[in-house]
């Protein structure tokens, strides 16, 4: 059986570094995703909430600014599984590749329904992210 691995990446019309600040930064992460309750730096257990109430948990396993940001992910419908989220920031010419590797979801059937909303929420926060860089670079 072939893994659920999320994979999408974007392009944004931003530099590396302030797209770091948008993933690791409270206050930038609250803009397109969840505020956490601390800044995610290596070594660190976070939380956070969804917009639906769901808490979300983890701890930081690789920050390396401004290209390479690992920590787990769990949410209580994974039940013991601790998934992981990957996210990797390549210059290009005008901006950046911004690249998100989530694995480690369930395997079961039944778990399949969550692997679907993890993917429309990416979706959803990528286009958040994008909306509020533009709109950070217009001012």
């Amino acid at each position: 059986m072939t893994p659920s691995i999320l994979e999408k990446s974007l392009f944004l019309k931003a530099d590396a570094e302030t797209v770091w600040r948008y993933l690791t930064d409270p206050g930038g992460l609250e803009t397109w995703f969840h505020r956490p309750d601390v800044p995610l730096e290596v070594g660190q257990r976070y939380s956070m909430c969804s917009a639906g109430g769901t808490p979300i948990t983890g701890e930081v396993l690789r920050a390396e600014a401004p290209e390479y940001l690992e920590y787990t992910f769990h949410v209580p419908p994974m039940g013991e599984n601790v998934s992981t989220v990957k996210w990797r920031i390549t210059p290009v010419a005008g901006g950046c590749k911004l690249s998100l590797i989530h694995e480690g979801l369930p395997q079961e059937a039944a778990a399949f329904g969550l692997v679907l909303a993890l993917d429309a929420g990416w979706e959803e926060h990528f286009g958040k992210m994008r909306s509020a860089l533009d709109q950070l670079l217009a001012a």
